[in-house]
């Protein structure tokens, strides 16, 4: 079972509030629950009112449909341009390795912006896709976490204005959350990884000039 994404024929693509709905359809991937649906539609509206809907907003406005399969366990989210589906797991905050926590909607808001660029800009998207890039896996990859990841996680709170989410495609820790806009829970270390390193500056002792 799936969350399907669409806005309703009957209302004009250029209003302002942004209308969810989801129907529940089969898959053999994922049986999913009705809970998922609703946490994923309550988890939408709190990412648009917090401004960070940009790349959901195309989605639901948008003629084509975008599936959500719910993801469960420590599986991690990722976007399928072949079936137009997101795969997101509401439980799984990660920690990036500059020590930097993203929530699931942080993730999920993440594969929003794949999802919407490869409906509007498919060609360029899989081009993106297929080019390597020795940081960030692809260029697709480095486009999503320069670009939106900084805005989302900061409207979102969980940056500050200046900091940065990180500068690759890699976490060194999930949490295992209760919330999907919390970065609090349980803490697992990935496999083959180390815990972040925060170096923080002590505070310089003021002195008088001689």
């Amino acid at each position: 079972m799936f969350a399907r994404l669409f806005k309703p024929a009957a209302e004009s693509q250029t209003q302002q509030s942004i209308s969810i709905a989801f129907e529940k359809v089969n898959t053999q991937e994922s049986k999913g629950s009705s809970k998922f649906i609703q946490t994923t539609a309550t988890t939408i509206e709190n990412i648009v009112d917090k401004g960070a809907g940009k790349a959901l907003g195309e989605l639901l406005t948008s003629t084509e449909k975008v599936n959500v399969v719910e993801v469960k366990g420590k599986g991690g989210s990722r976007y399928d341009p072949g079936t137009k589906t997101i795969y997101w797991n509401p439980k799984r905050a990660i920690v990036t390795t500059n020590g930097t926590k993203l929530s699931p909607a942080s993730g999920l808001n993440h594969e929003a912006d794949h999802a919407a660029d490869a409906i509007k800009d498919p060609i360029g998207h899989a081009a993106r896709t297929n080019t390597p890039d020795p940081n960030y896996d692809n260029a697709e990859e480095k486009r999503v976490i320069q670009g939106s990841e900084q805005s989302t996680s900061f409207l979102l709170g969980e940056t500050k204005q200046g900091q940065t989410t990180r500068t690759d495609h890699d976490a060194v820790q999930i949490i295992i959350t209760k919330d999907p806009m919390s970065t609090k829970g349980k803490t697992i270390n990935l496999p083959g990884t180390l815990p972040p390193v925060i170096i923080k500056s002590k505070p310089k002792k003021n002195h008088e000039s001689d």
